[in-house]
């Protein structure tokens, strides 16, 4: 749903990838990480579909353009129980998630809201070790700066 704000097309290639995975049951190893694996094969298949509906394929970074976004929103509820903070602070927050890339946002739910590490990341999304590193560098020193997000903790 970080993709494609559509649930047709998302429950369509959730049925789409779990058929391909039956029908395929006897020929397919087993995958060194099925949390990975099922990830990275349903990011592509929803993203095939978003392409078919707008006539042309997709990536990640080309979804916003093509008016999906990938969404990463805090929850209010456990961010406040946790942190002890107030509405003003999770506005903040969803503020400065807001002004990151669209890659920023799927490497940075990725890493710190499903706790999966740089390599679970690059078979998930196909970018090197390396930049998911730099990516996820780059937008924690973003939201470090962010002005609105140091008032708010500050």
């Amino acid at each position: 749903m970080g993709i494609a704000y559509d649930e047709e097309l998302i429950n369509h290639a959730i049925q789409t990838l779990f058929t391909y995975l039956f029908e395929r049951r006897k020929s397919i190893s087993v995958p060194v990480s099925p949390f990975a694996y099922l990830a990275s094969s349903l990011r592509r298949l929803v993203l095939k579909e978003a392409g078919k509906r707008r006539n042309d394929c997709l990536s990640i970074d080309d979804v916003q353009v093509a008016g999906y976004d990938f969404g990463l929103e805090v929850d209010a509820e456990a961010t406040m129980v946790r942190a002890e903070c107030t509405e003003q602070t999770v506005r903040a927050l969803q503020g400065a998630l807001n002004g990151l890339t669209n890659m920023q946002r799927e490497i940075i739910y990725l890493k710190y809201y499903e706790g999966l590490d740089n390599k679970s990341i690059s078979e998930i999304t196909g970018y090197a070790d390396k930049t998911i590193r730099n990516v996820a560098s780059t937008a924690l020193a973003r939201l470090r700066k962010d002005k609105m997000l140091g008032r708010a903790y500050g």
